[in-house]
């Protein structure tokens, strides 16, 4: 959703309604929309080529499992769950009249998520550039660069570690 302040984003998409048609497409059909490329290269998430897709996707499938990877991830994310709370309350009392954003909560949340528990980045480097990247991949950020930058940082922070 755009707010009036920023540029309109056009793109077509289809919406399949009938679930057996929608499980058939999605089984044969895992090219993905193009929009993430730009900032996400050829990426599990924006390649083009099926069996690319399919090769990264199975390099993923064991950091899914839950006793070897996301018993990992669990205690930051239950931590981050209970302090939600206590930071929800605080928006509460400094909102205006339009009350809490909390479309803006949850997709903060969402990339805290992400950059803490998933890819084990600090507290600092994930306040300093998660609203940044989440309006690079809105197509709002002005710089252009951000989400490569980003994406490089990462890198050499999990390589350090």
């Amino acid at each position: 959703l755009n707010s009036q302040d920023e540029p309109i984003f056009l793109t077509t998409m289809v919406i399949i309604n009938d679930t057996e048609d929608a499980a058939r497409i999605a089984r044969l059909h895992v090219r993905k929309a193009p929009n993430f490329t730009p900032q996400l290269f050829d990426s599990i998430i924006s390649t083009q080529n099926n069996q690319y897709w399919q090769t990264q996707r199975d390099h993923f499938v064991e950091i899914f499992l839950p006793k070897k990877s996301l018993d990992k991830i669990f205690p930051t994310s239950l931590a981050r769950a209970q302090r939600c709370c206590d930071k929800m309350e605080l928006l509460r009392q400094k909102a205006g009249k339009y009350g809490v954003q909390v479309h803006d909560f949850f997709l903060h949340e969402a990339q805290a998520q992400l950059q803490l528990a998933l890819f084990g980045m600090d507290e600092e480097f994930m306040e300093r550039t998660n609203k940044p990247i989440r309006d690079a991949f809105a197509g709002i950020n002005p710089d252009m660069d951000f989400a490569k930058d980003m994406c490089l940082e990462m890198l050499e922070k999990v390589g350090s570690d």
